[in-house]
């Protein structure tokens, strides 16, 4: 099922910024940091959507994570310049989520009724405007890959991709398949 998986994530249209990958990933290779949450701490999305810290379940994720038998990171690898570089974070980060959503969906088809993805950056179905009182969008809103605690540079460079900090020309939105 992983290499059926990869082959639709490959042969998914994008756009011309975009490259749609994935990459098997062992859950040793899975790289969980309680700094990482530190960082969401100073994150502009903290406690401002349903899908950020603090407003996301109390799990052990890690746990959670190694139960799955099957583990994907899905990524994005995205060109940009500096008058497109909004737009493109913006655009990349929402064709990350559909993608995911959709092989949530092709999985669940299959069998796999426990299914998941977690996103790369924040929710974007709201577009800015997330309601003050519920989730608008509860069965297609994700939780940031970040908020779990998952260091993405490291847990990318376990499948060979190196991020730099600060992005040039090239960056990366990355997300998690499970079943």
């Amino acid at each position: 099922m992983e290499s059926e998986i990869i082959k639709i994530v490959k042969e998914t249209p994008t756009n011309k910024y975009c490259c749609l990958s994935a990459e098997k990933i062992k859950k040793t290779n899975i790289v969980f940091e309680e700094r990482v949450f530190l960082k969401c701490l100073t994150c502009q999305k903290y406690n401002q959507k349903w899908t950020c810290p603090p407003n996301i379940p109390n799990l052990n994720y890690r746990k959670a994570i190694s139960e799955y038998d099957y583990r994907l990171l899905v990524y994005n690898k995205v060109e940009f310049n500096k008058e497109t570089f909004i737009d493109v974070r913006r655009m990349s980060s929402r064709e990350l989520h559909k993608n995911l959503l959709s092989l949530e969906n092709y999985l669940w088809n299959n069998g796999f009724f426990l299914a998941t993805s977690f996103i790369g950056g924040s929710c974007k179905f709201c577009d800015g405007d997330c309601s003050k009182n519920f989730c608008r969008y509860p069965t297609k809103s994700r939780i940031p890959i970040e908020a779990l605690g998952i260091n993405i540079v490291k847990t990318a460079k376990n499948i060979g991709l190196d991020i730099k900090f600060p992005v040039d020309k090239i960056f990366y939105r990355i997300g998690l398949l499970l079943w």
